[in-house]
Order: C-alpha cells, then structure tokens, then sequence
C-alpha cells in the first residue's frame, strides 16, 4: 500500500557549508551525497552537510551533474563536465580518478550503477547521445563499446539501472531504450514526443517511471513496450524516487514550482510544499528525504523522528551566491 510516511514529518531547510547548485543526490552507508559544481561531492556523514571535496576528479574543478551508488550503498560514481569521472568508496574516504575513452564526448550527462561495489557494472552517458558499458573488478574498469542509443542527433535525458542490472535510457526526443544482451540497446517506445523528461527511476522487476514536463510520470509496462500516463500535478516534474521497505513503500515526485508530488493512493497525489525559494534539482527518498537544489541550498524530511521546531522560513537564493564552474 501507498503511504505519504509520518503525518508530522515536514520538508525543512538544513543549514550547509556550501556554496555552488547541487544537481544530483544519493543515499549511502554513510548518509546522503550529493555533487554539484566546481567539482564538488558533499555528504552529511552525521555531522551536518559539508564538502567531501570541491576540487573533482583529477583536481580540475569541474563541474559535476551526475552521480549513483552501488547496491550495497559503499561506493560512488560521479561524472561530469570535460570528462570528469571517478569512484568515492565512502567508508575509506578514497576517490579514484579514471580518464575517458578519447572518441566520446568531452562531457558526461549521466551514470547509473548496478551490483557491489568492487564487483558493479556502470552505465556513462556522454552529451552525444552515447553511452558507455563498463564492467569493475576491485577498482580497475573494463571498458566497453559505446553504443548510440540517442537517434537523430539527440541526447540521451535520463539514464537508470535497475538492481538487476538492466538499464534504461530515455533521449530528448521522447524515445525509451533498455538494455539487450543481443543488440545492446533496444528501442521501447516513445514516452511522450511532447513532453520533456526530467528524471529516471529503475527499479526491482523493471518497476520503471519517467519524470515529464507536463507533470505525468510515465510507468513502463515491459509486456507491450507501453508507457501508461499517471497525471501527478500541475507542474512540470524533475525527480522522482521511490522508497520500499518490509512494511511501506513511498513514491514522491519532485516539481518545478517547489512543491514535491506525494503518492498517497493508487490514483491520488497530494502536492507538499519543500518550504524553499530556490531552483529543486534533485531527490532521494530514505529514512530520511532529501532534496538538493540551486545556491548549496539541502532540504530534509526526516522519517525517523517527529520533529517539534515550527517549519523553516524559506532563503531567498538572493541571499547566496553562485561560483562560477567548470565549462560544459
């Protein structure tokens, strides 16, 4: 059954020690990461939210969009502008750089992660419509093939894996595509040729959603290759995240206007506000909620305990300043 979670949990701005946007965030063994720009990967590991690093991989201060986790929560891929790219095992606190095959593009757009670490295998794609298989034994990848999966001439907007190790892409033209041990990538119908995807969820048994502008999320349906509409809100959608356990499972759209979309029924959203004025970029969904955004800003909602302070007043992202970051 679908729940929205604790009655009084609320979305409350966190105090952070940082300064650049924040595109991306994942959960891990050691609490939540995010990246962002100039380089940056920042967690709170208990102590509050601060930076891990802000200088990238391989030193370069380069702007980073994209990140994901290995199955068991101990390991990091992050990725971004002029080909940055390079693994965080959190416990340890160690990153390893890696350079990008030359004949793909000077940028990643995204990376998704499947298996453990040590053992997981890795999705990167470039802002040329390629994406690039990789296999990791320890810490040494093995690259494969890039494939084109993007047609005609565009990019690919999302990309996911799902614990299986099955990976799902959609490109800016609307096109679906999912991994094939055959081909490589297969062609799974149009999502929506109108609407502009924001996000990516790939789940356990292929349980797959795509974020849209027009504020549908878009389910797979793998016996048809069909993508089923679910009217969330009426504004454009960015993330969305689904969180299960043993007893509950919660699924949460994040929206352009800063208001998050909360499953509480098989055909019922209810619209929360994230009690922020800034740009919202990103979610995960976990014990404890978080969403990254624009100016450093981190906003949680916290699961585990009911919280007696009056919600936060939102910041005025005039108030915070932006670095300038790494080209594109």
């Amino acid at each position: 059954m679908w729940q929205i979670g604790d009655a009084d949990a609320d979305w409350r701005v966190r105090d952070t020690r940082l300064d650049c946007d924040l595109h991306a965030v994942v959960h891990t063994v050691a609490g939540p990461h995010a990246v962002g720009g100039s380089g940056t990967l920042a967690a709170d590991r208990g102590k509050g939210w601060q930076p891990l690093f802000d200088d990238g991989p391989a030193t370069e201060g380069r702007q980073l969009r994209a990140i994901d986790v290995t199955d068991d929560g101990g390991r990091l891929w992050i990725a971004g502008a002029d080909g940055s790219m390079a693994c965080y095992d959190v416990r340890a606190g160690r990153r390893y750089d890696y350079g990008y095959p030359a004949e793909l593009a000077d940028s990643w757009g995204g990376v998704a992660v499947a298996g453990p670490r040590g053992r997981e295998k890795v999705l990167a794609a470039d802002r040329d419509g390629r994406v690039l298989p990789f296999v990791v034994d320890g810490t040494t990848p093995e690259w494969g093939s890039p494939d084109r999966v993007a047609a005609g001439g565009g990019t690919v907007a999302a990309l996911a894996s799902t614990p299986e190790g099955v990976g799902f892409a959609v490109d800016t033209e609307g096109t679906a595509y999912k991994t094939s041990p055959e081909t490589g990538w297969d062609d799974i119908g149009v999502v929506d040729a109108d609407a502009a995807v924001g996000d990516l969820y790939a789940g356990p048994g292929e349980q797959v959603y795509v974020a849209a502008s027009d504020g549908h999320l878009y389910r797979y349906g793998s016996s048809y290759h069909s993508w089923t509409p679910i009217e969330v809100g009426d504004a454009g959608l960015r993330a969305v995240d689904v969180y299960a356990t043993d007893a509950r499972e919660r699924m949460t759209a994040l929206g352009a206007d800063g208001r998050t979309f909360e499953r509480v029924a098989a055909n019922r959203w209810e619209a929360v506000p994230a009690r922020v004025d800034a740009r919202l970029t990103d979610l995960a969904l976990g014990p404890v909620d978080v969403i990254v955004s624009g100016n450093g800003i981190v906003v949680e909602r916290d699961h585990t305990a009911a919280e007696k302070e009056p919600p936060a007043e939102p910041i005025p992202v005039t108030d915070r300043t932006t670095p300038r970051v790494g080209r594109e």
